[in-house]
């Protein structure tokens, strides 16, 4: 039963232009509460936001500041004027980041009266080399349970990192683990067909997807020299075609890389997509090489879909659920010196006609949304 969630009043912090996966734990959540009665705005740097239409639409206001980057010694007179004029406009901050370096939406919240205040994270490691952020990140987590009122990670593996060791005996503290709407991304024929088509897809074509920011993180690299591996290697006359659905700052290094090893014609830059629950009935096979995770909304996307998913084996179990994931080496091991090739061997041995599972065991588990309704109730 879903609890009443009352008239809560939410500023949220975090999103951004680009739709990855914070910015979709975010609209997963904001989708469900914004129905139960639930107010929510949003604060961010970017001019234009993912997903702007949906929440302007649900009656929604965003505001957009200059970050403490761009405007370095205003920022936070310009926060703290921000809260002033809007005294009184809610009762939670729910404060989503994939680091601690900047915790004054916190401060300013606690100094403006915002009883409740959130700070969720989402990642495990630092997602670039930057110094200077790196050290703010360890200060601050001395300081940040002094303005924090719920500390919520979406990895337990993620934590410790992230707050500090000590943050498990912190009655603050909470696992929320990332979750979607499974019923979302139900496998579909017709859609398949249709969207297949659309793409220029053969009937014949196994399609290996990727989708997330093109980013070092995610390692998309290795499936490109993997996938050189696998044409390669296929004597057979199976056909196989690459999908990277999402953008980012590594797009030109793919691009180029893929020219460089002979595969750009099978290679598919999707980019930005706004029908992305549609375009996992296109793919035969789900692809996840990435460097570090915490709990990935992709993957969980993936296996709500049914498809077989062949991941890094540097990453936890945590999010696991169905049986047809395969972990695999990303880096040279005892056994394994050629990485790509053993990727290219697993991708190979899925056959060629790879099949979705039918137990789709996300719907009712801790990664379903649904059984995250009272994350936000009055009564916290």
């Amino acid at each position: 039963m879903v609890a009443d969630l009352g008239s809560r009043r939410i500023l949220i912090v975090g999103m951004t232009e680009n739709p990855g996966g914070v910015e979709s734990v975010i609209i997963n959540h904001f989708r469900r509460f914004s129905k139960k009665g639930i107010h929510a705005d949003f604060l961010t740097y970017a001019e234009h936001v993912s997903y702007e239409d949906e929440i302007r639409q649900a009656g929604s206001r965003i505001f957009v500041m200059k970050s403490r980057r761009q405007a370095p010694l205003t920022f936070r007179r310009d926060l703290r004027k921000f809260f002033t004029q809007h005294q009184g406009e809610w009762d939670t901050l729910w404060m989503n980041t994939c680091n601690l370096s900047n915790i004054d939406f916190l401060s300013m919240a606690a100094e403006a009266g915002i009883d409740r205040r959130i700070i969720h994270c989402h990642n495990s490691r630092p997602m670039d080399h930057d110094v200077l952020r790196a050290a703010l990140h360890k200060v601050h987590q001395k300081t940040v349970l002094k303005y924090a009122t719920e500390c919520w990670s979406c990895s337990n593996a993620a934590s410790s990192w992230f707050y500090g060791p000590g943050i498990f005996d912190d009655s603050r503290y909470r696992y929320v683990p990332n979750s979607v709407d499974p019923r979302e991304y139900r496998f579909d024929e017709q859609i398949r067909k249709k969207k297949r088509l659309e793409l220029g897809i053969a009937p014949d074509e196994i399609v290996l997807g990727n989708v997330g920011r093109l980013h070092m993180q995610k390692n998309q690299v290795l499936l490109l020299r993997a996938f050189r591996k696998l044409i390669d290697m296929n004597a057979s006359d199976v056909r196989y075609r690459v999908l990277l659905i999402g953008d980012g700052e590594d797009r030109k290094m793919l691009e180029r890389t893929a020219d460089e090893l002979g595969i750009r014609s099978s290679i598919d830059f999707l980019g930005r997509r706004a029908d992305v629950s549609e375009l996992y009935q296109v793919l035969d096979i789900f692809a996840m090489p990435s460097l570090f995770e915490g709990v990935s909304i992709a993957l969980l996307e993936a296996q709500s879909n049914g498809l077989p998913c062949l991941i890094a084996d540097t990453l936890s179990d945590e999010g696991l659920v169905n049986d047809n994931i395969e972990k695999l080496p990303i880096s040279p091991t005892e056994k394994i010196a050629d990485v790509p090739e053993a990727w290219a061997i697993a991708i190979s041995n899925l056959g060629p006609h790879p099949g979705r599972t039918s137990s789709i065991k996300i719907v009712g588990s801790a990664y379903d949304i649904t059984e995250h309704d009272s994350l936000f109730s009055v009564e916290k």
